[in-house]
């Protein structure tokens, strides 16, 4: 075998152990073996909750002054790929509901009575709110980027830091 034969073998062999080396370290930080076995992250899609506290999370609820601050009732996704979709609360009455630091992202709330609620540094992108009625509601902080209020009520809702559905910033009655 020639002489530059020999380095080029040697060179892709180093090379080939280098990369060998570098996939088991990543498997071993992500919680995996170094043969491959049990990588360690789980993608299991997390069910939405049934109820919280005495709320029912399902179409046309009656949950008037319920509590379900930091509730994970949105669409979940791994990249590009949605592995659960956001909760069906069409119709329901959430009059006075604490939503705030909630990821409702995804969640159906078409014709939702939702006077007076606090969604403060609530996550509620691409949600749909056709005919709701927001009246009153705090929504300081909160991210509606997106978010369908196509005929929704909005008289006296307050806006302070808020990512309105145009992605514009909003501070209108910010205290």
């Amino acid at each position: 075998m020639n002489l530059r034969l020999t380095r080029q073998l040697r060179r892709s062999s180093i090379l080939f152990v280098v990369l060998l080396v570098s996939v088991s370290l990543a498997a071993i930080s992500c919680g995996g073996s170094p043969a491959g076995k049990g990588v360690g992250v789980n993608l299991t899609p997390t069910p939405l909750p049934a109820s919280i506290g005495s709320c029912q999370i399902a179409r046309d609820t009656q949950c008037p002054g319920a509590d379900l601050s930091g509730a994970d009732l949105g669409d979940t996704y791994v990249g590009r790929d949605r592995i659960r979709k956001g909760a069906d609360l069409k119709g329901a009455n959430l009059e006075g509901v604490n939503l705030s630091n909630t990821k409702l992202g995804g969640v159906q709330l078409e014709g939702a009575n939702l006077k007076n609620a606090n969604f403060t540094n609530a996550y509620v992108v691409s949600a749909f709110l056709y005919q709701a009625d927001l009246s009153g509601a705090n929504l300081t902080g909160a991210d509606f980027s997106d978010t369908d209020i196509d005929e929704a009520k909005t008289d006296g809702i307050i806006f302070c830091n808020t990512k309105w559905v145009d992605r514009v910033v909003r501070n209108d009655n910010c205290p």
